[in-house]
Parts: C-alpha cells; structure tokens; sequence
C-alpha cells in the first residue's frame, strides 16, 4: 500500500520521493529566513466614531429635539402676542 502511495506521488511529481522532502527542507529554510525580516504593522483600537467625539448619539438625539421644542415655543409665543 505504502509502495503504491510512493510510485503515484512520484509519477506526479516526476521527482523522487527523497528530492521533494529536500527540496521542501530547503524552501521550509528560505521561508524562516524571510519569516525573520518580516516587520508588521502595528495594532492600534480602533473606536467607532461616537465613542471618539465629544457627545454621545443620544445627547445629540437629545439637543436637536430641545432645539425643536424651542423654535415650536417661539411660534406659539409670536402667535399669542400678535393675536393678544
């Protein structure tokens, strides 16, 4: 059986079974010398933008209503002294 596996992978290959291990042995070498010269970035925590700024979404929410509620006021007021 393990005959068998040898000869299909040699045909394959059209290598020895003994070439590729050292060919394999010699490119695994390569890799972990360029593996070693290999700088990386930097992580850095990165925060969704709400979390960045000084209000949160819901104090927005908040102040734009209060500006509505404002300028609805300031009409109701204008309309009672005109009619008043």
């Amino acid at each position: 059986m393990i005959q068998k596996f040898r000869k299909a992978i040699e045909q394959a290959l059209h290598k020895s079974l003994a070439e590729q291990v050292r060919e394999r042995l010699e490119l695994r070498k390569k890799l972990n010398k360029a593996w070693k010269t290999i700088e990386g970035y930097k992580m850095e925590e990165v925060r969704p933008k709400s979390e960045t700024k000084g209000r949160s979404p819901s104090a927005i929410e908040w102040l734009a209503s209060l500006f509505v509620i404002l300028i609805i006021g300031l009409a109701i007021y204008g309309a009672k002294r005109n009619n008043g």
